[in-house]
């Protein structure tokens, strides 16, 4: 399911993948997709686990019969070789150069925390094993101290640890298995507080209904989210314990055990039909919300249908964004093509008065789409600027960093580290008389800066010293032919935009890092006055009040087609045409050819 995949398409894979049992390596690949960091989660993506169950109840049945026939019933070789296999797994991100998503649903790297709870069945089932622990005060007690302590350790860790943590995926989850373990030890032993607290009614209840109440709560808790945006935090959480506690009742009565019992689910002749309406209402739950509901998705497929609907020749270069193309390479902005009359769509605002530059895009996803939108509005040049190319790569900053903190804790890609090649490359051959720079998103997560090793941010001042420095190499770049580069100040993330996501993403949100951002723009023009300008799309936004955003950015982020065709005549092709107009009143040698 690749970032310009349909909602329907995506689902139905999910789907199957999910019923063969192989929905963890589905999203394996998924994960590797800068757009899916933007699309609405699938209603399915919590089968990844029972993947890897499923998985590990096919295969290692299979290898404990071998080798307890090899081994000759030996239960500490036996135990030994599971072991090491577990130190494998856990080891494979240490000796394999992985993705933080390829760690997390990969079975072999998470086989570790299975073969771990398969060691400590195989101790268990010794007697003499189980006997030192029931009447032994000394290895009592070791049990009885160490399971809390690292239930403790467990509890901490859902509070605070992030899952964009780097440790975790090199090894943090083998560690925590071994804390679950020292926990169900713990609670063998008939005695102590463990023991005592997961023998209340209440937990017990709750466990005996697990699996269906994992069943049912991810795509609750997104059903909730998606549809009904609008509810405060602690409102929404209510609503889908409520709804996903009934669901799971439901499911557990007049589902799970009448399959696990062979038993009809309600005496009468309501039994089928209650179980039918039950299944119906997970299936439901399953499904993707109207798209209109859906929150926090960038479909890049939609955004080229809709660019071409609005103006954009049917035929003639193929659109930058194509429709199942692999998702790991980065799209680059296609020379535009010059429409006839007949072939353009209808004027979509005010024309703007000339001279009309010729104009290519650099940047990220946000740079992608304002691009393709600025060469729709604009109507080929006719009505405001001649969009020639660009270079826009999705999940690309300007700055360099050596790992970013946002979704996870990882290296960028190697293509984004290129840029000052590439760009350079693409103006040579283009000349264009503006280079637009459209960055943000990639600038003000938590960093690690090249030779450093504590993350720092643009608010401090090594990162923003770091920041500054890229941005001053790239309009150095952009204008080494004479082009006038134009720094569009992205606007603040939208207060919906990190809903639901990781500390590490709610901190890259935070406005005062926009802020700084803008800041070092502004200096970055100051720095070179004789080719930089400031278009300030962020102030714009600023003062159009978060209702209009909401409607302009429906991610919180990235603009949609209509939005970026609809505020261009409005006020950005004027403005580009302002700045370029001035500025070529103040430096008339600067332009190119």
């Amino acid at each position: 399911c690749s970032s310009t995949a349909s909602d329907q398409k995506c689902r139905r894979g999910d789907a199957v993948a999910s019923v063969l049992q192989v929905a963890n390596w589905r999203f394996v690949v998924d994960g590797s997709s800068y757009g899916r960091l933007f699309a609405a989660p699938s209603p399915l993506l919590h089968f990844w686990s029972l993947a890897v169950e499923e998985q590990s109840y096919w295969l290692l049945p299979l290898a404990l019969v071998g080798l307890w026939r090899v081994l000759r019933g030996r239960r500490a070789l036996l135990a030994a070789v599971l072991g090491a296999a577990a130190v494998v797994s856990a080891a494979l991100p240490f000796l394999v150069p992985m993705r933080p998503d390829r760690v997390y649903f990969g079975t072999d790297t998470r086989a570790a925390e299975l073969l771990l709870g398969a060691v400590l069945a195989v101790v268990l089932s010794d007697r003499l094993v189980r006997r030192r622990l029931a009447l032994r005060f000394s290895a009592r007690l070791v049990a009885v101290a160490v399971g809390p302590a690292a239930l403790a350790v467990q509890l901490w860790w859902w509070w605070h640890l992030e899952q964009s943590s780097g440790w975790l995926y090199r090894g943090g989850f083998a560690l925590y298995a071994l804390l679950t373990c020292a926990v169900l030890v713990a609670a063998t032993v008939p005695a102590g507080p463990l023991h005592t607290v997961l023998r209340l009614p209440l937990l017990r209840r709750v466990g005996d209904r697990s699996f269906s109440l994992y069943l049912v709560h991810w795509p609750v808790f997104l059903l909730v989210r998606q549809a009904l945006p609008g509810l405060s935090t602690p409102l929404r959480v209510v609503l889908q314990l409520a709804a996903a506690g009934l669901l799971t009742e439901a499911a557990y009565r007049w589902v799970e055990q009448p399959v696990r019992t062979s038993r009809r689910p309600l005496p009468g002749k309501g039994g089928p039909a209650a179980a039918v309406a039950v299944t119906g209402a997970l299936l439901v739950a399953a499904l993707p919300v109207p798209a209109g509901a859906a929150q926090g998705r960038l479909d890049l497929e939609r955004s080229a249908r809709e660019f071409e609907a609005l103006g954009r020749p049917a035929t003639g270069a193929p659109s930058t964004v194509r429709p199942g193309a692999p998702s790991t390479v980065a799209p680059t902005l296609s020379p535009s093509v010059r429409p006839t009359p007949s072939q353009t769509g209808p004027t979509v605002g005010p024309p703007v008065t000339p001279p009309v530059p010729s104009v290519a895009v650099f940047g990220d996803s946000t740079g992608l789409l304002l691009g393709l939108g600025l060469d729709v509005a604009s109507r080929g040049g006719r009505d405001g600027v001649h969009v020639v190319g660009g270079v826009a790569d999705l999940g690309c900053g300007v700055s360099r960093f050596r790992r970013i903190r946002a979704v996870y804790d990882a290296p960028p890609m190697a293509l984004c580290l290129r840029w000052p090649e590439r760009w350079a490359a693409e103006v040579a051959r283009r000349r264009p008389e503006v280079a637009l720079l459209v960055t943000g998103t990639w600038e003000v997560p938590d960093a690690v800066l090249p030779g450093g090793t504590a993350f720092t941010d643009v608010t401090r001042p090594d990162g923003a010293a770091f920041v500054r420095s890229e941005l001053l190499r790239a309009v150095d770049v952009l204008a080494a032919r004479g082009s006038l580069v134009l720094l569009v100040t992205w606007p603040r993330f939208a207060s919906w935009a990190a809903d639901g996501r990781s500390a590490a993403v709610r901190r890259q949100h935070e406005p005062a890092r926009m802020a700084r951002l803008h800041q070092i723009e502004r200096e970055v023009a100051a720095a070179r006055p004789a080719s930089v300008r400031v278009v300030d799309l962020g102030g714009w936004f600023a003062d159009r009040g978060l209702t209009d955003d909401r409607r302009l950015r429906p991610d919180g982020i990235h603009l949609t087609a209509p939005s970026v065709v609809e505020l261009a005549p409005q006020w950005l092709l004027p403005e580009l045409a302002r700045t370029w107009a001035g500025w070529r009143s103040t430096v008339p040698a600067a332009a190119p050819g």
